[in-house]
C-alpha cells in the first residue's frame, strides 16, 4: 500500500513539474523574441557608436537545443530509477522514506521519522532489511 502511494506521489509530482516547466518556457519565448527584434531596430546615427557599446557588454547568451534523442527518458523509466533508491524507514514509533545519499550508503531522511529511536530498520525496494 505504501509503495502505491509511494508512487502515485511521484508520478503526480513529475507531471506537475513538466506542466510547471513547459509554462515557463512559454512565457520566456514571447519576452526573448521581443529583446531580439528591439536589438534589431537601427537607432539613429548620433546614438550608434553608443548603441554598439551597449550591445557588446549587454549581450545576452540564449542557447535552446533540443535533447538528442538518446538523452530523453520516458517518466516511467525516471520513475523506475527512483524507486530503486527510496527506502521505508521503520521505528518503534514512526514509519516513513527515505533516499539513497552515497555509495557508502547513507539514507536520508526526515528527522521527525527517527527522532528518539534506538532501533531503525530500513528497507529496500526489494524488501531486504538492513
Amino acid at each position: 500500500m505504501f509503495f502505491m502511494v509511494l508512487l502515485l506521489f511521484l508520478i503526480v509530482s513529475g507531471l506537475v513539474f513538466i506542466k510547471i516547466t513547459s509554462i515557463m518556457e512559454s512565457k520566456q519565448a514571447p519576452a526573448q523574441m521581443q529583446q531580439t527584434q528591439q536589438t534589431q531596430t537601427q537607432p539613429t546615427k548620433k546614438v550608434v557608436k553608443h548603441e554598439e557599446k551597449r550591445q557588446q557588454l549587454v549581450q545576452p547568451v540564449v542557447k535552446i537545443e533540443e535533447p538528442k534523442a538518446e538523452e530523453v527518458k520516458e517518466l516511467i523509466d525516471i520513475i523506475a530509477e527512483a524507486q530503486q533508491q527510496v527506502y521505508t524507514i521503520f521505528t518503534d514509533n514512526s514509519q516513513g522514506s527515505g533516499f539513497l545519499y552515497n555509495s557508502e550508503g547513507i539514507v536520508v531522511t526526515n528527522a521527525h521519522v527517527v527522532e528518539g529511536s534506538v532501533n531503525v530498520v530500513v528497507r529496500t525496494i526489494q524488501g531486504t532489511e538492513h
